[in-house]
């Protein structure tokens, strides 16, 4: 943050915090974190512009995947507001 409170933030981080906000819906961040390098390898280091090509079958292997949180919804909220913006 600057000193006016502008985000210096680069856009993968901003979608690594869209992606574990999604993920921690209803659940402590204590759950969330100690997953946050799982979400990093899932979610291709939370590049957007590679996750927003993800197909059905990638998709079906993250929903599988035991080291994420197994919420669909929640896991992929970040995909679908990336696609929402294009």
């Amino acid at each position: 943050m600057t000193r006016n409170g502008a985000c210096r933030c680069t856009t993968i981080a901003l979608f690594e915090f869209l992606v574990l906000e999604g993920a921690q819906a209803g659940l402590s961040w204590s759950t969330i974190l100690p997953k946050r390098d799982a979400y990093r390898r899932a979610f291709d280091r939370f590049d957007p512009e590679k996750v927003v090509r993800y197909n059905k079958r990638k998709i079906s292997t993250l929903v599988a995947d035991a080291s994420l949180t197994q919420q669909e919804e929640e896991s992929f909220a970040g995909r679908r507001k990336r696609d929402v913006q294009r």
